[in-house]
């Protein structure tokens, strides 16, 4: 049987992020340190105290040990973690729980959205789409598929989450992945935050943001490449 579209898409994806992992390890961290999220600074912190070989492993084990859990259903071509790599994992989620404490930001959300809504209109070209419970919605037509970017500065979170999907919006059983991030795809968190607590946080924060979009999506295109829905009229496999 031919694979499915989510199933390639998976499958180039997983491969992607170890190496995009890796390319992070090599680079110094470029991204990674500019997103102010207690996990990161953890995973930050443990790479600090090891070699470059051993700050490698990590990386690959914190890919391999998320990518497990999240394309379980499509039986990936993932073996399951070893004895090293999952103390290694369990240390990190130990210190992780450890390190994280809660921080009230003085910031109103009024001025975070502020600053979203003239970078983002601007690095996006359009006009967000308001989301009910303080979320933004961009969406960037790539071919037949949509690119949606969603960020979210609702709740009693201290700054904002994002998150990006590509959907195909004629049948949404065709949609390629969902709410996927930098921490998720290098599986340090399912949600990747930036922590705002003062004014002078929130130009950088959203700088980041801006990063981590557009690194994504520069990678999108090799990642769908020859992936294109079934029509309605085509027969399933």
């Amino acid at each position: 049987m031919d694979k499915s579209n989510e199933q390639i898409f998976s499958e180039r994806f997983y491969e992607w992020s170890l190496k995009d992992f890796e390319r992070e390890v090599l680079e110094s961290f470029p991204l990674l340190k500019t997103i102010t999220d207690g996990a990161v600074e953890t995973v930050l912190n443990m790479m600090s105290e090891k070699s470059e070989e051993e700050r490698l492993f990590f990386a690959r084990t914190l890919v391999r040990r998320f990518s497990v859990q999240i394309f379980g259903h499509l039986r990936l071509p993932i073996d399951p973690l070893d004895r090293k790599e999952k103390i290694l994992a369990d240390e990190y989620l130990a210190r992780s729980q450890k390190e994280w404490k809660f921080e009230v930001s003085k910031v109103r959300k009024s001025k975070i959205r502020k600053t979203i809504h003239q970078d983002l209109n601007e690095f996006f070209k359009e006009k967000a789409d308001a989301i009910p419970g303080g979320s933004d919605r961009y969406i960037t037509p790539i071919g037949p598929w949509h690119l949606y970017t969603d960020v979210d500065t609702g709740g009693r979170q201290n700054g904002f989450c994002y998150s990006q999907s590509l959907l195909y919006l004629e049948d949404r059983n065709q949609n390629l992945f969902s709410h996927t991030s930098i921490t998720s795809w290098m599986g340090i968190t399912s949600t990747t935050r930036w922590r705002v607590l003062t004014e002078e946080e929130i130009q950088p924060a959203v700088e980041s943001l801006k990063k981590v979009c557009a690194h994504f999506m520069n990678a999108l295109p090799g990642l769908i490449k020859d992936l294109s829905p079934l029509r309605a009229s085509e027969p399933k496999d």
